[in-house]
Formats: C-alpha cells, structure tokens, sequence
C-alpha cells in the first residue's frame, strides 16, 4: 500500500495528503487501478450524495443531485503500482442532463504533491445522455516523466445536475 509521506494540500485536485495517510482501495472496482466514486470528493458547493453498494446491487458512485452543476476530483488510488511512461484514464458515467455534460480533466502526481502531467480535457455534449465511458472511443493519456510506483492520478470533472453520476475512475 502507497504511504504518503508528506502533509501538504493539493488544492487543484482538492485532496489533502498527510503524513503517515495510507490510501485504501478496498472498494475499488475489478482492480486496484480502478477507483470507485466513493473516492471522489466536491470541490464547489452543492449536493452531493454517494450510492450505497450494499442497497443499488453494487453500483458505487458519486450522484450531484439537483439541477446545478458541480465539480468533483477523483484519486485513483495505486498499490506502488508503476504504469509507464504513458498513462491511459478511463471515466464510466451517468449523464442525466440534457443540458449539460461532463468536462474531465486527468492529473499525475508525484510524491511530493507536483503535478507533473495531465491529459486532455474532455467533453461529453449537452446531448450525450446515459450511461458514457470517456476514454473508450479515444485513447485518453498523460505522459509521464520516468516509470515510477509513487505517482497519484486523479481526474477532475464537472458534473452535470440531474442526478447524473462518476461510477468509476480508472488509470491504467
């Protein structure tokens, strides 16, 4: 397991990172490259709620209720695991906007809290309603200094209203 050895805050992903804080990825999705939403955290103001696995059959996700948007980041936790040079992300969401879509941003880290790379961002449209996987269609990456196991990845997103959800982050 990943031990964070420093206390500092990355306030552009929204997570702080403190001294001896060991990230778990017990409710991670098919591996430990694949986070769940219950690892994702507002970063703007409004209503937020999170899918109990136990009562929606195992869907796990971070919902933003309500009509508004909302922006959320997203730490996919990695067990020193070192992905390469060139790092792929994939988001599987719910778009029950017919107004709006998601704009998702993802974030390398390195151990001393610098992000020293993102991605892209994309765009789903107003249009785009259901169940998406961004990422899948088009490789979605970040390229990466180096083939270390202390990295953190993120991805950061605007959600849209309507009850629309992130069911999983994934880094691969």
């Amino acid at each position: 397991m990943k031990k964070l050895a420093h206390s500092l805050l990355l306030p552009t992903l929204g997570f702080a990172v403190v001294s001896g804080f060991s990230l778990l990825s017990d409710d991670a999705s098919a591996s430990p490259l694949t986070a769940s939403g219950a690892h994702c955290k507002p970063l703007a103001s409004g209503t937020y709620s999170y899918t109990d696995p136990a009562a929606s059959g195992n869907t796990i996700g971070i919902t933003k209720t309500g009509s508004s948007s909302g922006t959320v980041s997203c730490l996919i936790p990695m067990d020193a695991t070192a992905l390469g040079s060139t790092v792929t992300f994939k988001l599987r969401v719910l778009d029950n906007s017919t107004t709006q879509g998601f704009t998702c941003t993802p974030y390398v880290v390195n151990q001393n809290g610098v992000i020293i790379a993102s991605g892209a961002t994309r765009t789903t449209t107003a249009a785009a309603t259901g169940t998406l996987t961004i990422g899948a269609a088009v490789a979605w990456t970040a390229s990466v200094p180096g083939n270390v196991n202390t990295n953190l990845y993120a991805i950061q997103c605007a959600i849209p209203g309507n009850n629309s959800r992130i069911y999983t982050a994934r880094a691969e």
